[in-house]
């Protein structure tokens, strides 16, 4: 079983733009009760190892709990190459070829989300792919953008992959 997580990124990371420590920490709680209670053996997630680094962070939050409880972490979410090789665009590439400029209002925000949302479904294709091989004899709780989860979960039920969504309020 999968159990999808929605939150808001900057709880994902304590770099650059993050939530405030106290919310990571409640995240963290809500995290480790959540794994408990559901037999959780791996948490993933859409967050990867080049994002801690633009970010200047020293720790992912779901990762710092995975390696708290002793559970398997994996980071799903595809870095340059991987973006490259699969048609993604970054959010930089997308306001290039937009024209935006560097500063976004709120207009250009939205265009700029609008433009991201097209490729949603090979992002989420991505994710499945990257936990697939995971999902035999083991719960999972996958943590992504509140934006993804009614995606994500038609593509995990799209395979026959039993999931569920636990919440969206982080």
């Amino acid at each position: 079983m999968i159990f999808l997580q929605g939150v808001h990124h900057q709880i994902q990371h304590n770099g650059i733009g993050s939530r405030t420590s106290g919310d990571r920490e409640a995240f963290k709680r809500y995290l480790e009760k959540q794994i408990k209670k559901l037999n959780i053996g791996l948490l993933a997630e859409e967050f990867n190892e080049e994002c801690l680094i633009k970010s200047d962070a020293t720790e992912s939050t779901v990762g710092h709990v995975a390696e708290k409880l002793k559970i398997k972490h994996k980071f799903c979410d595809p870095n340059r190459e991987e973006r490259e090789k699969n048609g993604i665009l970054s959010d930089g590439e997308i306001i290039k070829n937009l024209g935006l400029p560097k500063q976004l209002d709120s207009e250009n925000l939205r265009r700029l989300e609008e433009e991201k949302k097209k490729d949603f479904k090979r992002r989420e294709q991505f994710w499945f792919d990257k936990i697939s091989d995971s999902l035999q004899n083991i719960n999972v709780i996958f943590v992504c953008g509140t934006d993804h989860l009614e995606g994500l979960q038609l593509r995990f039920n799209e395979n026959g992959i039993q999931s569920r969504i636990l919440d969206d309020k982080f």
